[in-house]
């Protein structure tokens, strides 16, 4: 006898190292629903309509929540949660685990009925900031590049460059295989990426060179554009890239901020917020209102060309405005 869909659920199995890996089992839910049956039914059987919690959050939600029955999960109980994160974390962060929790919370109000109403919605969230917009200097971007030309990893001066040249995500480009890249057109496909919006940027300067210098040294068995000596799988960078960012004397630089460094390089070279938010693939044009400060010199020209055509005076024929 089949179970009733509404019943079923994967639930996530642990590896050894204690992280949350693909569910290998069903279980049956009980009549009075819990709360890591939520966050496991958001997880791995329902539509991707929304984000859901992400890898990091639903181990976290389950050990410093608990096995509560979702009845049991009162707003008293998510602020005095959202006190011990903001102990931790910044409010940019904390605001992103709330959020994530309150889509497990609606989806079991909404869809299954499990609870009358979503209890984080009577938590005041914090502000989630304006985001972090760290981009490199002139030298450091030297300072950087020769530093990874230098890694025993052979790749990672390459990545580097493709990632300043493109504005990829860091598993965009490590993970890039050769059928998205199409040298004749001079364009590369990011597939299946985090927003779930596929998209063609365009490739120039030394990203396009780069690239082409790989192709005609790439093995024919393998289609990562990166990969292992072997060739079955991406090239690993976390410890090059640390050893050459250390190298390179960078403090408080992470792989994520070259993409901001390429987003705030075409602020500054004249690009609007749409054409950044395009290139970047971001949903919403707020996440890309973080560089709007770097695009003064288009707004002050968008302003003087106003003030040129339409406020500024006339004179009469006797020579008067």
């Amino acid at each position: 006898m089949s179970r009733p869909a509404s019943l079923q659920v994967r639930a996530p199995s642990r590896s050894r190292r204690g992280r949350f890996r693909s569910p290998r089992c069903w279980l049956r839910l009980p009549r009075l629903p819990r709360l890591p049956h939520a966050l496991c039914l958001r997880s791995y059987a329902l539509p991707a309509r929304v984000s859901g919690p992400s890898p990091c959050c639903l181990p976290q939600v389950l050990r410093e929540l608990g096995d509560l029955p979702l009845p049991a999960v009162p707003p008293d109980v998510l602020r005095t949660w959202k006190s011990q994160l903001l102990a931790r974390h910044q409010p940019t962060t904390v605001h992103k685990y709330l959020s994530r929790l309150g889509v497990v919370l609606r989806v079991a109000v909404e869809d299954y009925a499990w609870l009358t109403d979503n209890p984080i919605a009577r938590v005041k969230q914090p502000s989630p900031g304006s985001g972090r917009v760290r981009f490199l200097t002139p030298e450091e971007r030297q300072r950087l590049l020769m530093a990874c030309q230098q890694s025993r990893n052979p790749h990672l001066y390459h990545i580097v460059v493709v990632a300043l040249g493109t504005g990829g995500r860091r598993n965009e480009i490590v993970r890039l295989q050769w059928p998205q890249v199409d040298l004749d057109a001079a364009i590369v496909r990011f597939l299946r990426t985090k927003t779930k919006v596929d998209r063609a940027v365009p490739l120039t300067g030394e990203a396009l060179e780069i690239l082409r210098t790989v192709a005609q040294q790439r093995t024919p068995t393998t289609s990562w554009v990166f990969p292992t000596w072997g060739g079955k799988r991406p090239t690993p960078i976390e410890s090059p890239w640390q050893t050459a960012r250390e190298a390179a004397g960078l403090d408080d630089f992470h792989f994520h901020d070259l993409r901001h460094t390429f987003a705030s390089y075409c602020a500054m070279s004249g690009a609007t917020l749409r054409e950044i938010a395009e290139v970047l693939g971001h949903k919403n044009i707020q996440e890309t209102m973080k560089y709007s400060h770097l695009t003064h010199s288009r707004t002050r020209g968008v302003v003087e060309k106003m003030h040129e055509h339409i406020l500024q005076p006339e004179e009469t024929p006797d020579g008067r405005l």
